[in-house]
């Protein structure tokens, strides 16, 4: 099964970045700096985690900064389903 990141890479590549390959996404590329998500993007993003991963994401949990890579996305993640 491919990792968190992975999954996540894949989504956002073929949801937001026109048909570009996921590799060219890096686990640190700052999303919103790069215009590859917007507000919208995270909520959409939100919504992808919490069916695709089975976790609950607060609305306090809704930052920036938790959305800004692939890598705070990921750990997000993780940091849900340890608790689960």
């Amino acid at each position: 099964m491919a990792s968190v990141e992975d999954q996540i890479r894949e989504h956002i590549a073929a949801e937001f970045m026109g048909g570009s390959p996921a590799s060219d996404l890096l686990d640190d590329t700052r999303m919103i700096d790069e215009e590859i998500i917007d507000s919208l993007g995270i909520f959409l993003l939100v919504t992808f985690i919490q069916e695709r991963f089975g976790v609950e994401v607060a609305p306090e949990e809704v930052t920036i900064e938790n959305f800004e890579t692939v890598k705070a996305i990921a750990d997000l993640v993780s940091g849900k389903s340890v608790a689960s």
